[in-house]
């Protein structure tokens, strides 16, 4: 059972991970046209 379990968690962790990494990237698409618009303007 132990062993079972581990695995699930590990791969959650990994989802969490790339999860964030996801909308940090789309964070920084909606940031960068900002900052580049107000920077042009």
């Amino acid at each position: 059972m132990k062993g079972a379990e581990q695995n699930p968690t590990r791969r959650s962790g990994v989802l969490m991970f790339s999860s964030e990494i996801l909308s940090f990237l789309e964070i920084i698409q909606t940031v960068l046209p900002l900052l580049s618009g107000s920077l042009g303007a």
